[in-house]
């Protein structure tokens, strides 16, 4: 069987839901029936997904319903359900039905290396959604189908979405064989689902004409073939490597040899064309990977879409893989039967093959009668199969599944039959010891249905007991309903499965078991326990007499196989001899003991008390449930509490006598009373086989109410066929059909694509505490869509997330003007609790003011404003905020002021460009790109902005289109496209934006061939912040889609525009409603401290916003080690990172008080959820790390300044630095340098795909989202992305070129690095044994030396501004005679001294960071300090002694950029490159003094020259000081 291919890999699990069967078997009978399973849709599909019944809807191979889903049983909220699309529930479904199909307990494989892998389906629900945002994204978007997977199971082995076209699924069956074969997974869920969310009326078919079978079903290689009919379904396979498989005991279904995929490239016409020599290509390359020559195969499961082109070119195809074979090769399409799947599609065949190989069976293609004149069967050597008959082979049973996409992906896999499985006993042997068997289930309608399916499948018998009992005990998760079972035959378990129903049905309804405590009786008159192997012997120190000795031995064994089963024995009560058997299992027997026992008579020991042992029992159920067990077959105390207890609730009596099965029959009454059973000790390890597993109840679980009719059919997706992707036009989510209630049609209204704010629910008035509690469980119901929820539930188990818990926290504030936290929802899970910590925060009821009629001439109506103060904001006891409304008012945004104010300063910065950039590869209409912008512009009118200077204020003014803002250029063909491309993208993303007259958006498109377009958009930080990129994407793609179909899309009105959040925000501040805020951080930010990081070079007098960036990725496996620390403490990712890199920055500079800014989104009420516009702000997070701090010491400290923090966001940033810091210092920002940056980028947060990325070379364009190359607003940006769907962090570390090298900065971040893997280890760990640097730079602190830092800022004395990138470089030269002797007698410390002294004066510096060039090596730095004021002796020996370190201590790394450098004797050139602006020369009898031209004029530089000889010759006569 096997050859000399590939490993084989094992399909173990099954899991299908096609159209008129719900699992395998009932496929399998369909199939052998040639059922033909297209039929018209069902009455219940049209009501319970809200189609329109007036319509007259395609046949389709239907699902009956896919508004059904168990969302209890996954943990998900039913809100959370209904706005998930049903593709992403049946793969649920259909995952756990797999495991418990192949015997794999779910909960055992968590945190296994299993890879999830799904074809991904396109997302036609989420326009049925009518609530927009984070929740129903991540329930629609494609890949969140595997994550999702993988998250609810627990699954860390790789998870990704393949996306190929109709063949996905296939592909997917492929990548998880790779990752199997490559080591990287250890099992593989893949599969593929798909389903028909909203289906268009039967007219819409003749829109595909060929494609899309008018008569709705595919006939595949027939003459009348005219297209393929549609279907929908899903299955789920789990694979495992064959090896694996069979050490396992795993049940194989069958085993695939190999897989091959590969595109047909330029062997087809054109990319939807199908190419005969590809597929071949394809099919061989298979069964070579296989080891295996396909002359071998009995069958293949053709692709068979049924469409003319399609068939005949498969079928020549199949010729060219097999050349020269005579034989005729059967083929035949599931399509036929089922209607063609689409991303289902290609796994829909493999089952059908998987069955064909298992049961040797060839089944059915229908609608076959003659072939069609292109398609030659004969010379094909093909023989399409029409009616059920056995596989004639007598070897191994082979066949092949090929499945084709519309773009040209081809793909093959070879499957064979499974191995012969191994020899079993028989199944009832007389002699087979009796098993104990688990079986539950979540609920007791579900425990009855279950033992009802166990009980049929197992009632012949010819299942191996030995197989069943392992399957269920370790294959199976276990619930909180049970059963338990005794059985020594497969029969007997049948039978007393289908007995426990029965008795359970006529006993009273009970709740889940919670396991009471267990209680051994030891009777000294114990008749002997049945125990399964017989009584073990007795230990010495226990010589009992003979006629004890059974019973002895058998209380001690029936103990031991407690423990074997991993069961806890809380207490013993024991009676007569007995007792000293107590002692011995306590470990408590002394050698006196074994005397007295020694010298017993047969008899010794009264009888036990009664009223003792009722005060024992008692005492013991005082402490909760308790079940008593006897460790014999009966004795005296299970008779006496028999009595006493009987009808007693939480007290229960067992005895291990044979009638009752014994110690087996002990074990399966503790399972059932809630005892988990170490089941892998108890049960013999066996063969897993395929056994009915869980039932899953369906619940509706749609977007839309029943009752409400889809009316607009411009979102149906076609009726049947296949589901295409427009060529011309990139995918956007569709408009949301408009809905109705039935029966009264309505006319079709617009769909918002972002909801607009709900209307504020009424205030309550001084309700009373007592109330919250009803109210929050009905607004959890709400939120949640659950049918009830109560005070003792947990928010989160119930399915409650993060998302769903800012909603709530909206609502407690508008109802109850209570502003809760986010951490307290995570401090009070319960529901009673946070209805009473919200009961615990309202405010007092006022006191009742007099009544009193209106005075004279005052209306009724008129009260003063001071009468009614206004509500409290949440949590501080300031006024609350008022909502936002429209004005007219053309106001800035004090952001937007700041950013005008800096252009006034320097109107050539780049510093607020926002550049994005992306690679489409596909066509790309320009003009429909242009409009599409343009009509986004006209939705968000902060696009449109300019900001003019009037009076030398800043005002608004909205422009009544964008302009001239679009550029496109076609490089089709020309040489160095890609690099030309990239330069204008570069340039692009340089731009400098003239703020009063150009438009802040420009957009740029580059194409490079017809199918590759490079895409580069830039906007003013001013209009937009880039926090919302999936708002600009998405409303941008829908504006795109419309224009290239002819038309304009509309939305539904924006509540307000940025103006008007401008406007408000101004208000706060004037009406004084953020001075609770203000004195937040005054409080918190008093004397900010400034941050002194080692530097690379002195800090300049002034900054100049030039930088870099050094990019690199935090890998998975540390991310998930990070959140795991997070989650223990309640802390979100950014606060774990926040700590860790503010504990660096401690080790870094030596300083315990820190400060890390970090900006807000700003988007904090739900008018601006939809709004494009500059809503960042800025908060300072202040640590204090004295004391050493352990890292989770910190973290907690952290969490709560960053929660601290946001609670006091909407203060502008500018009014806390006016507050905390008035004075200014040009060289660095205030309060803090650096900034860190956090992002959760959505996964279309681009057009095409990201040209962002920490591997992206700097020069080929930016390497983050808004950071504008070239520049840096701060000493140091850490910047962090969160790609959805990403394991892994993009982090980009933006830096100022004044002061660090790229070398530095990447030792900062490969220390980040290092710590945060530490703190995972132990996140005890102190600061001061945290790793600050890597080996090679740590001083012997284990901080980083600091050759440079430090020095007092030094500002070169030129007459211009350094200009923007180093500008040219220019030099001129000129010369100054030096007197005869001049320079003999000072020296070269004295000269030297003498410029330090020069230079220092005239920039007024207290220091001088000097390049000292010699003939041979590197410059030598001389950091020279003067803020002693030296007298010019001093300074020659500090310079000589300057000079001595330098050359014995060389600096580690590479050198700074000179401001001023200087050679004695002429021999060098100038040392600092373009960067240097002076280079003093001396010699003999001359200074030279080389200067760039960009910086100073002739006549600074001869006087600089002239003074400084004057200053040479009064220190040789004594006059200078």
């Amino acid at each position: 069987m096997t050859g000399t291919g590939t490993a084989a890999v094992a399909v173990v699990g099954i899991a299908t839901r096609f159209p008129e069967a719900s699992g395998p078997e009932a496929f399998r009978a369909n199939l052998r029936a040639g059922r033909d399973s297209v039929r018209p849709i069902p009455a219940e599909r049209v009501e319970s997904t809200g189609l329109d019944p007036a319509v007259r809807y395609p046949e389709l191979g239907y699902l009956d319903r896919i508004d059904l889903f168990d969302h209890e049983f996954f943990g998900m909220s039913r809100r959370e359900a209904e706005v998930t699309d049903p593709q992403h529930r049946l793969a649920l479904h259909l995952t756990w039905e797999a495991l418990e199909n192949a015997g794999y307990a779910p909960a055992a494989l968590r945190d296994s290396r299993t890879a999830v892998i799904f074809s991904s389906p396109g997302n036609g629900y989420l326009p049925l959604v009518p609530d927009s945002g984070t929740l129903s994204l991540m329930g629609n978007i494609p890949f969140a189908l595997p994550a999702r997977v993988s998250h609810l199971f627990g699954l860390s082995g790789p998870c990704y979405g393949v996306d190929t076209g109709c063949n996905g699924s296939l592909v997917a069956v492929h990548q998880g064989c790779r990752e199997l074969r490559d080591g990287e997974a250890d099992y593989a869920v893949v599969g593929g689902v798909s389903l028909r969310h909203v289906v268009a009326p039967e007219a819409a078919v003749a829109d595909f004409p060929g494609i899309a079978s008018p008569t709705a079903r595919s006939r595949a290689f027939d003459e009348a073939a005219d297209g393929a009919g549609g279907g929908e379904g899903g299955a789920v396979l789990l694979l495992t490597t064959l090896e694996r498989a069979l050490e396992e005991g795993a049940f194989v279904h069958a085993v695939i040899r190999g897989t091959a995929t590969a595109h047909n490239g330029r062997h087809s016409a054109t990319i939807a064309t199908p190419s005969a020599r590809a597929q071949a290509e394809v099919i061989t390359r298979a069964w070579e990977r296989a080891g295996l020559d396909i002359r071998t195969a009995g069958y293949v499961e053709a692709h068979g879409s049924g469409t003319r082109l399609g068939d005949a070119v498969e079928t020549e195809g199949l010729a060219l893989a097999r050349p020269g074979e005579r034989r005729p090769l059967a083929v035949g399409s599931v399509k036929t039967n089922i209607g063609h799947l689409d991303h289902a599609a290609g796994v829909a065949g493999l089952v059908k093959t998987i069955l064909s190989v298992r049961y040797g069976e060839l089944y059915p293609s229908l609608h076959f009668e003659r072939p069609a004149a292109e398609v030659d069967l004969d010379g094909a050597r093909l023989e399409v199969v029409t009616s059920l008959r056995p596989w004639r082979t007598e070897g191994v049973r082979r066949a092949g599944v090929s499945s084709f996409s519309l773009g040209g992906v081809n793909a093959h896999c070879v499957v064979e039959e499974p191995p012969p499985a191994p020899a079993a006993a028989p199944a009832a042997a007389p002699d087979e010891a009796p098993r104990v068997v688990g079986v539950s289930a979540r609920t007791e309608a579900d425990l009855h249905t279950l033992c009802e399916r166990l009980s049929l499948e197992l009632r012949d018998g010819r299942a191996v007991l030995a197989d069943v009992a392992w399957t269920l005990n370790t294959g199976r998760d276990h619930h909180p309903f049970r059963v338990g079972a005794v059985a020594g035959r497969t029969r007997d378990l049948a039978t007393a499965l289908a007995a426990a129903v029965t008795w359970r049905r006529l006993a009273p309804a009970a709740g889940p078991a919670t396991a009471p405590r267990v209680v051994c009786l030891l009777s000294g008159d114990a008749e002997p326990a049945a125990v399964t192997g017989g009584p073990a012997p007795l230990p010495d120190r226990l010589p009992v007499p003979a006629g004890r000795a059974a019973a002895v031995r058998g209380q001690i064994a029936a103990h031991a196989a407690l423990g074997r089963a991993g069961l806890t024995v809380d207490a013993m009560i024991s009676s007569g001899l007995s007792r000293y058997v107590v002692r011995h299992l306590n470990g408590t027997l002394t050698d006196q003991d074994t005397r007295d026992l020694a010298a017993a008579a047969e008899d010794e020991g009264a009888p036990p008390r009664p009223e003792r042992l009722r005060a024992a029992a008692d005492e013991q159920l005082a402490q909760g449930p308790v079940v008593f067990v006897e460790l014999g077959a009966r004795g005296e105390l299970s008779d006496l509490l028999a009595d006493h207890l009987a009808d007693r609730p939480g007290a229960v009596v067992l005895t291990a006598a044979p009638g009752t099965d014994g110690v087996s029959g002990v074990l399966a009454r503790l399972y059932e009373l809630g005892h988990d059973l170490d089941w892998s000790a108890l049960t013999p390890a066996a063969r897993r086989v395929p056994l009915p597993g869980h039932p899953l109840r369906g619940v509706r679980c749609w977007a839309r109410p029943v009752g409400e009719v889809l009316t607009d059919r411009a979102a149906s997706p076609p009726a049947a066929g296949p589901s295409t992707s427009g060529p011309s036009v990139p995918e956007a989510p569709a408009a949301s059909p408009s809905v109705s209630e039935a029966p009264v049609p309505e006319a079709p209204a617009a769909s918002p694509s972002v909801s607009s704010p709900s209307v504020p629910e009424e205030p309550a008035a001084a309700e009373p505490a007592a109330e919250v509690l009803p109210w929050l469980r009905r607004t959890l119901t709400e939120l949640l869509h659950a049918d009830d929820v109560a005070a003792e539930d947990d928010y989160f188990a119930i399915g409650g997330n993060s998302i769903i818990a800012l909603l709530l926290l909206r609502r407690v504030e508008q109802r109850y003007g209570v502003g809760l936290r986010m951490v307290d929802v995570y401090d009070h899970s319960a529901v009673a609790d946070l209805a009473a910590a919200i009961a615990d925060r309202l405010p007092a009821p006022a006191a009742p003011a007099a009544v009193s009629g209106p005075g004279p001439g005052t209306p009724e109506s008129a009260t003063p404003e001071s009468a009614t103060p206004a509500p409290a904001a949440p949590g501080t006891g300031a006024p609350a905020l008022p909502p936002i409304r429209r004005s007219e008012e053309p106001v800035l945004s004090y952001g937007q002021e700041r950013m005008w104010f800096h252009h006034q300063l320097d109107p050539g910065t780049t510093l607020y460009n926002l550049p994005g950039a992306s690679r489409h590869r596909g066509p790309i209409d320009p003009e429909a790109m242009r409009l599409a912008w343009e009509d986004l512009a006209e939705r968000h009118e902060a696009l449109r902005s300019n900001f003019v200077s009037v009076d030398g204020r800043a005002r608004l003014v909205v422009r009544p289109a964008l302009g001239d803002f679009f550029r496109y250029e076609d490089l089709t063909g020309q040489p160095g496209a890609e690099h030309t491309a990239r330069a204008i993208i570069r340039a692009e993303s340089e731009r400098v934006f003239d703020v009063e007259r150009d438009p802040l958006v420009r957009v740029t498109l580059i194409r490079l061939a017809p199918d590759d377009h490079l895409f580069c958009w830039l906007t003013h930080h001013a209009v937009n912040d880039g926090w919302a990129p999936q708002i600009l994407m998405d409303e941008l793609m829908r504006f795109y889609r419309a224009r290239c179909e002819g038309r304009v899309h509309r939305f539904e009105p924006l509540p307000v525009q940025y103006r008007d959040y401008a406007h408000w925000q101004r208000e706060l501040m004037e009406k004084g409603l953020l001075d609770g805020e203000l004195r937040y951080w005054a409080e918190r930010l008093a004397d900010p401290p400034a941050l002194e990081l080692p530097t690379d070079r002195p800090r300049a007098a002034r900054m100049d916003f030039t930088g870099a960036a050094h990019g690199l990725t935090i890998p998975a496996d540390l991310v998930t080690r990070l959140r795991e620390v997070g989650a223990r403490e309640s802390a979100t990712l950014f606060t774990v990172l926040l700590t860790g890199l503010k504990m660096l920055l401690s080790r870094w500079s030596g300083q315990h008080d820190i400060v890390v800014g970090t900006p807000t989104i700003g988007r904090t009420r739900p008018e601006l959820w939809g709004l494009l516009g500059f809503f960042n702000n800025t908060i300072a997070l202040r640590s204090d790390l004295s004391g050493d701090p352990a890292f989770r010491t910190l973290l907690r400290r952290v969490r709560a300044e960053v929660i601290e923090g946001l609670e006091n966001q909407e203060i502008p940033f500018d009014a806390v630095v006016r507050e905390v810091a008035p004075q200014r210092d040009p060289s660095r920002n205030p309060i803090f340098d650096v900034m860190y940056v956090h992002q959760t980028l959505p996964p279309h947060f681009v057009f095409g795909e990201s040209l962002f990325g920490p591997a992206v070379d700097e020069d080929g364009g930016p390497l983050f989202p808004g950071l504008p190359p070239g520049t840096a607003k701060f000493d140091i940006t850490v910047v962090v992305g969160e790609r959805a769907g990403a394991d892994d962090l993009d982090v980009v570390v933006e830096y100022s070129t004044q002061l660090f090298d790229r070398d530095t900065i990447a030792a900062l971040a490969e220390a980040l690095i290092d710590l945060l893997r530490a703190v995972t280890d132990d996140a005890d760990t102190p600061l001061s044994a945290l790793p600050a640097l890597p080996g090679r730079l740590a001083g012997p602190d284990g901080r980083r030396e600091e050759p440079f830092g430090g020095l007092p800022a030094f500002e070169l004395p030129a007459d211009r501004p350094r200009p923007p990138g180093g500008g040219t470089g220019e030099t001129a030269r000129h010369e100054v005679p030096l007197p005869d002797g001049l320079a003999a007698a000072l020296g070269t410390d004295g000269l030297l001294a003498a410029l330090a002294a020069l230079l220092t004066d005239r920039a007024e510096a207290d220091g001088l960071l000097l390049g000292l060039v010699r003939p041979d090596g590197a410059p030598l730095p001389l950091r020279i300090d003067v803020t002693d004021e030296p007298s010019h002796a001093e300074l020659a020996e500090r310079i000589a002694r300057l000079r001595a370190e330098a050359v014995t201590r060389p600096v580690p790394g590479r050198l700074p950029p000179f401001d001023v450098t200087a050679d004695h004797g002429g021999t060098g050139g100038p040392g600092g490159g373009p960067a240097c602006g002076l280079h003093w020369s001396v010699t003999a009898d001359r200074i030279a003094v080389e200067y760039r031209t960009e910086l100073f004029d002739e006549e600074t530089v001869l006087a600089l020259a002239d003074e400084l000889v004057d200053r040479a010759r009064a220190a040789t006569t004594g006059s200078a000081g």
